[in-house]
Parts: structure tokens; sequence; C-alpha cells
């Protein structure tokens, strides 16, 4: 039975711990999917959903949705999207490029949060650049991975950062 049970390392609990304490703060806000909300099937094939209903919330509020890209198939092929749908989106890379130009990182906090973003600070920019209080809705662990880069509580500062309540609840 123990055999059974993850443990969860101590970057990933920090990592989690600040993600609760900044929405006690109000600085990270849940959201809830919306429930009037029509399936669109090309967006569900896409990334289930979960992560359809969140493109619409981005949709409807003029923000964005913060998601590992580009989108891959089960085969690792890229997906197609919609102008509409790509103009969405935007990885990891973009907020931290965003954030640096708005002020919210120093050139060093920039370098380090880079580096600590492994493999997604590796990854070209994808997405326009994201303006002040912009609404961005991470999917999945996203809000996980930018406080382990150190990059959540200065995202936060510049942008309106939400968190599906699913992923909450998963912490």
């Amino acid at each position: 039975m123990q055999n059974a049970l993850s443990v969860a390392q101590p970057s990933q609990v920090d990592a989690a711990r600040e993600t609760l304490d900044m929405l006690e703060s109000g600085l990270l806000f849940v959201t809830d999917e919306p429930t009037d909300y029509s399936e669109d099937p090309a967006l569900v094939q896409i990334g289930g959903i979960g992560w359809a209903r969140m493109c619409e919330l981005s949709r409807r509020n003029n923000g964005r949705v913060l998601d590992f890209l580009p989108k891959i198939d089960f085969t690792g092929s890229r997906l197609t999207l919609s102008s509409e749908t790509a103009a969405l989106l935007v990885n990891c890379r973009t907020v931290l490029e965003s954030s640096r130009s708005l002020g919210a990182l120093s050139a060093d906090d920039y370098a380090s949060c880079l580096k600590k973003l492994g493999t997604e600070g590796e990854q070209p920019p994808l997405g326009a650049s994201i303006p002040r209080n912009t609404m961005l809705f991470c999917h999945g662990t996203m809000a996980k991975l930018l406080s382990g880069a150190k990059l959540l509580r200065p995202v936060c500062r510049v942008f309106r950062l939400f968190v599906p309540r699913e992923d909450i609840n998963d912490l």
C-alpha cells in the first residue's frame, strides 16, 4: 500500500503552498468554468472540455490562456489551431517576456526565472505580448510551474491570474 502512494517533492509542496498563499492574499483568483458554454467540438478535441471552457472564458473576458505550447497530438505532431484560438494562447516564455517588459522583473530576476522554467524557458515566446492587467487563465499545472520558477508573484503584480477550481482542489 505504501508503495502505491506518491511522495510530493519539497519543491512541489512549496509551489502548492505559495499558490494557496497567493489565493488567500487576493493576488490569485479561482475561476469556475462557465455553465452556459455550448461546447466547441474542435476545441474539445484539441485540449478536452476543461481547456475548451477556459478558452471560452478567455474569449469572453479579452484574456489569454496560459498553457504548454505548441499544442501537440498523441503522435507528437503540432495541432493546427484557428487564428481566433491561437490569439488566446500564450506560453510561459511569453508571460516571462511580458512581465519583464512591464517592469515586474529585474534583469537578474529575469535570468533566474528563465533558468528555473527549464524546458519551458527554452521555448520561444508563443502568442502576442500581454498588456498589463490582462486576465490570464492558467491551464493544468501552470500556476505551480510559475511558482516553482519564482515567477508567480511578479506575474500576479502585472496580470490578473486565474486558476480553475479543480486545479486548486488538486493542490
